[in-house]
């Protein structure tokens, strides 16, 4: 699996475990990543939350999505009824 946030796994490797709270060891440099939605894409996200709210009775919620770097396709994978805030 090639991801452009974490390192390239590759088959055999065994289990690729992380603590969640400290990816620094697992994560590539910040600068390295870049993310652009289209406004199409932004709609799209704008579309996929107000779905997910509705669909799970939710008014305030976090959602993890991520973006096929070739299809550039969406899909949420993680959603937090009680999500954390910073700042």
């Amino acid at each position: 699996v090639r991801r452009a946030s974490l390192r390239d796994y590759k088959p055999g490797q065994g289990v690729l475990s992380f603590h969640s709270h400290d990816m620094k060891a697992h994560c590539a440099p910040p600068e390295s990543l870049e993310l652009v939605l289209s406004p199409e894409q932004e709609r799209e996200v704008a579309s996929l939350c107000r779905a997910l709210s509705e669909d799970l009775s939710l008014t305030l919620f976090g959602v993890d999505i991520i973006m096929d770097p070739g299809t550039r396709e969406l899909y949420a994978i993680d959603v937090n009824y009680f999500p954390g805030y910073d700042g």
